[in-house]
């Protein structure tokens, strides 16, 4: 005989989305979120500024918070059942106990919380008497399952993005090369719009969507930038309604202007919202777009810059080995089988080859974009 948790049939006719539902996400991919914790809702709409809807969309799953625990029989059978220890995320590990084949229950060592998943009906719920911890379990589920669903559709890649004449552009390259820096000086000297700092989704017909991230910036990479550095404490007295080192667990404070210049050579880095980069850099954040191209970044110093266009044969291979390392955490065990096989070939990349003066090659870059794609009037 099939066992059963009393959770699931306590929620199983409850109507989804209800009045306090709010469904996260896009026309590709959404969630349902509902709790009597408003708390909640204040902290996912802070991090999701984009995503947020209510009633336009079609749920694909439904996600219950409850502050508390599950009660003595759901813990009794639970004790039953079979377990293992399962990698959870960032290098964090968690218990999956196996109720049934469409009932598991996943138990993350850093928080406690039990996260119940009902495959069949789509229904997940989260208990935690603690509501920081319980947010920190409901932002990373919601966070998969939108990857997820997304990645039916769309392919990931790994790269930093900007907006330049209604359209977006992304730089690629290994770890190191500098995505994150020149993104930031393009953004910084010419404030165009900020896109992402990580991760994107692409889908075939170059419909690209960002993905709600906390952008990091080593402490040598902000003291590139002197006029940044102030303003960094500067953000850090500015309110917030979310503030990341109050809601997630070891997530850091920003530090002050004199703590960044005394780790000028250092690679540990510094953390913020979207909402503090933007306002770090006073531009403006857009969250989904037309792609235009991809700008590959390879170690190495040259006398000149110069950007050449990639073959296609070229650009597929680069870019499907950026999108394998935009890999996302799978302890949620969705179906491999169903990620989108985008043609990668069909996607314009160019090779920006630099002088590694970011002054310079910033300012070649800047003048390429205008003159290659009828961008901005010099004048702006």
């Amino acid at each position: 005989m099939r066992q059963q948790l009393q959770m699931f049939s306590e929620n199983s006719n409850q109507q989804f989305p209800d009045d306090n539902a709010i469904i996260y996400g896009n026309g590709d991919a959404s969630v349902s979120v509902i709790s009597s914790e408003k708390v909640l809702y204040d902290y996912l709409n802070d991090f999701f500024p984009d995503y947020p809807h209510r009633y336009n969309a079609k749920s694909g799953w439904n996600l219950v918070a409850k502050k508390g625990e599950p009660n003595l029989h759901d813990k009794n059978l639970l004790a039953s059942c079979t377990r293992t220890i399962i990698e959870f995320q960032l290098g964090e590990s968690a218990e999956k106990i196996y109720v049934d084949n469409s009932i598991i229950v996943v138990r993350p060592d850093c928080t406690k919380s039990y996260i119940c998943l009902d495959y069949n009906n789509r229904l997940l719920i989260i208990y935690n008497y603690e509501l920081v911890l319980l947010f920190n379990d409901l932002y990373r589920t919601v966070r998969q399952l939108l990857a997820y669903q997304l990645l039916t559709k769309y392919i990931s890649f790994h790269g930093s993005g900007f907006a330049f004449d209604n359209q977006i552009y992304s730089f690629i390259g290994e770890k190191g090369a500098g995505k994150t820096t020149y993104n930031t000086a393009l953004l910084s000297k010419y404030h165009l719009d900020y896109f992402c700092n990580d991760k994107f989704f692409l889908s075939v017909d170059n419909r690209v969507v960002h993905w709600p991230e906390c952008p990091a910036l080593t402490f040598h990479m902000i003291n590139l930038f002197p006029n940044l550095v102030d303003r960094v404490e500067e953000i850090s007295k500015f309110h917030f309604s979310f503030a990341p080192d109050k809601v997630f667990i070891n997530h850091p404070a920003l530090p002050s202007a004199q703590e960044i210049k005394g780790k000028a050579q250092e690679q540990s880095k510094i953390y913020l919202t979207n909402a503090q980069y933007v306002k770090l850099l006073n531009v403006n954040q857009i969250a989904e777009g037309v792609f235009n191209s991809f700008i590959l970044l390879r170690n190495g110093r040259h006398l000149k810059c110069s950007i050449r266009e990639i073959d296609s044969p070229g650009s597929a291979i680069c870019l499907d080995h950026i999108s394998n390392s935009a890999e996302f955490p799978n302890w949620i065990s969705f179906d491999q089988n169903v990620k989108a096989t985008t043609p990668t070939h069909k996607f314009r990349t160019f090779e920006f080859i630099r002088t590694m003066n970011l002054d310079v090659d910033i300012k070649y870059l800047y003048d390429w974009l205008i003159k290659n794609f009828n961008g901005r009037n010099e004048d702006q």
